[in-house]
């Protein structure tokens, strides 16, 4: 295999994830929007000016004391957790976006076992169990 051909290889890999990343952005969005209302901010960009469709061009999620944000670049993908306390930031932390997936996923079932708990402590004292 020639260079050149390994070149149009990786352009034409490139042209394909490039793609998916649009339709995969726009999936998690929307997914995020209806699972965590209130939870996430999304931000949309006409596609041109006079374009009636949009892209994601970034997602921000405030989850227990993280901020998360995730932007779409010109470059690519760009991904970062923010620890944040009363209002202070404490941290900050660029993140691939496999790491920015996995502590999401991490912080979404820390939280949902909080509510787990608390919804299991209301209804012993509603009950009486």
């Amino acid at each position: 295999m020639s260079s050149g051909d390994t070149f149009d290889i990786y352009s034409a890999w490139m042209r394909r994830s490039n793609g998916d990343m649009h339709a995969f952005l726009e999936a998690l969005a929307v997914r995020l929007e209806q699972s965590l209302p209130g939870m996430v901010q999304v931000q949309r960009k006409r596609d041109g000016l006079f374009a009636k469709t949009q892209h994601v061009s970034s997602i921000s999620l405030q989850l227990g004391n993280f901020q998360f944000v995730l932007q779409k670049e010109p470059a690519g993908i760009k991904t970062s957790r923010t620890k944040v306390v009363r209002g202070v930031t404490l941290k900050s932390d660029d993140l691939s976006l496999a790491d920015w997936l996995t502590a999401v996923d991490a912080e979404l079932k820390t939280a949902a076992a909080d509510a787990e708990k608390s919804h299991s402590v209301l209804r012993e004292f509603l009950v009486g169990e």
